[in-house]
């Protein structure tokens, strides 16, 4: 047992953009954040190549890369018996790094852990699904917590989530009085989770804490456009009417992030993780699909827009201030305006979409022993990959002539491990510089569809890691950290090795200030 003399608190923002940190750091909308940052030392951390979104916050909390343990897209995965979706149980992804300090005797506090699921093995108290982005399990909001008695606890103080337990999309504004009701859900959830936390930091007793907000996540998908000259769904009557909600979100944040740090004292370490940023919502993801089935099968038609699309297409036309007097006589086609993001006949074609995330897509080969009706023999595996990366790479954006691909990554050569089976083969990063509709090269000629998803706001590839307090003696930028760093850099602040990770561990303060220094205690990685 370790009987700890200092106390990490880590504050999650799941999606706190490092770009909005530091652009309204600069104009004086956050000074705690300002403080933390210009006071403490400040690192940009590299994500998962291709896999940003729903790698990230697995690798944070297991220190393991996507293949070797098998989550890339959260808890999401390709079933290739059913060529469907499906989520990992509890008992198919690894143990997070919290379990093992528990193991060591640690006690630990945390609160809406994103894509990770309630461990009652873990000493000390866990919060799950209050107010996240994505449901732990993948499929459905579940509030819980162990021990089950905080339940009510939590009720009592900040009630239930404010979003409804639904995802955020499920409450994609349109109107103007959608956006005001959405910006408020958000701000009083931002509000909630401080008071929660305040809470259970001054009545739990821990050694880390892991506290995270997700509504950052949810405003920069929802109001991205509002303020963004350059974006298709900009309206100035819009921003006129509504003025700045993400920004509002952010202040709502830093105010936050003030109450979280009141209740803690002068022997807490402190560490803000930004888990990656957001921009516009350019994306090939969907129409990567019609692409593939191009290379596959010659230069077919492929339909530009179903009666579906065309309709939706027309609907987001509307300007936001009338579609509050249209909503009744669209109120009956509610949920039924979406076309699907990918084509079907999977089983029979030798390459297809599966989904990564909207800032790549993801390319799965149908590989005979692999897949259940695979298509590919084995032995030609590596040349299609080849020849699908070079056939991309002539792919250009027709609206503006750039590439419509920033990169192309073979699976394999990046990523290893007993899961690699399980990533997609292949991951096409965007070029995300403007929309993406239409898409020409002389092997396929010209593929179109309307883009059709109602986020207006996307994520960028890099985090940051922001430390203060006792211990850290270091001040400004310092060199850049991998996402799998994190976890047993957190073992070692501890005095305690992970056996099984794949980061270089680094201080997250100055050795000299833990004295005396903790024996190194070794974990297994046991289930």
């Amino acid at each position: 047992m370790i009987d700890s003399p200092r106390k990490l608190l880590i504050i999650g923002v799941d999606a706190g953009s490092p770009e909005l940190f530091r652009r309204w750091c600069a104009t004086g909308d956050l000074p705690y954040l300002h403080r933390l940052m210009t006071q403490g030392t400040v690192r940009r951390v590299e994500n998962p190549r291709g896999m940003e979104a729903g790698a990230v916050w697995p690798v944070f909390h297991t220190g393991l890369l996507p293949g070797r343990q098998p989550m890339y897209d959260g808890r999401r995965n390709f079933d290739p018996a059913s060529y469907a979706e499906r989520w990992y149980g509890p008992d198919e992804t690894a143990p997070t790094v919290w379990r093992q300090l528990s193991d060591a005797g640690l006690r630990c506090l945390l609160i809406d852990p994103p894509y990770t699921l309630v461990d009652p093995q873990i000493n000390g108290v866990t919060v799950m699904d209050w107010g996240t982005h994505v449901p732990a399990n993948g499929q459905r909001f579940e509030f819980r917590t162990h021990p089950p008695e905080v339940a009510a606890e939590v009720i009592a103080l900040v009630g239930p989530d404010p979003a409804g337990g639904v995802m955020c999309d499920r409450l994609s504004p349109e109107t103007l009085d959608d956006y005001r009701r959405f910006r408020e859900i958000y701000l009083q959830r931002i509000d909630g989770k401080a008071r929660l936390a305040h809470r259970l930091l001054q009545t739990v007793d821990w050694d880390v804490a892991l506290v995270t907000s997700s509504d950052l996540h949810c405003a920069g998908h929802h109001l991205w456009h509002i303020n963004d000259r350059q974006h298709p769904q900009y309206s100035a009557p819009v921003e006129a009417a509504l003025g700045e909600p993400l920004r509002d979100c952010y202040r709502a944040f830093d105010r936050s992030l003030g109450t979280i740090l009141q209740a803690v004292d002068d022997r807490t370490t402190v560490m803000v993780f930004g888990s990656h940023g957001m921009g516009p919502s350019y994306s090939g993801t969907g129409l990567l699909d019609r692409i593939l089935l191009r290379l596959d099968k010659g230069t077919g038609r492929v339909a530009r827009h179903s009666p579906k699309a065309k309709l939706r297409a027309l609907w987001h036309r509307v300007p936001a201030d009338l579609r509050g007097r249209l909503k009744p006589l669209r109120r009956p086609f509610s949920g039924k305006l979406h076309p699907p993001k990918f084509l079907g006949d999977h089983a029979n074609r030798r390459f297809f979409e599966v989904y990564a995330n909207n800032a790549s897509g993801g390319v799965r080969l149908n590989i005979k022993g692999r897949e259940r009706s695979g298509t590919v023999d084995p032995a030609e595996a590596e040349r299609l990959l080849n020849f699908l990366a070079t056939e991309l790479g002539k792919v250009v954006n027709a609206d503006t002539g750039e590439p419509l691909v920033k990169d192309v990554t073979v699976t394999c050569r990046e990523y290893s491990g007993a899961y690699l089976d399980k990533l997609p083969d292949l991951l096409v990063t965007w070029n995300r510089n403007a929309p993406i509709e239409r898409v020409r090269s002389d092997t396929i000629g010209e593929v179109s569809r309307e883009y059709l998803d109602n986020r207006t706001g996307d994520h960028t590839p890099d985090g940051i890691c922001i430390l203060h307090g006792l211990g850290v003696d270091g001040r400004g930028e310092a060199p850049a950290i991998r996402t799998a760093d994190l976890a047993p850099s957190i073992a070692r602040f501890f005095g305690i090795q992970l056996r099984d990770h794949d980061g270089v561990p680094f201080d997250l303060v100055s050795r000299k200030s833990i004295e005396p220094e903790p024996a190194a205690a070794e974990l297994g990685s046991g289930a």
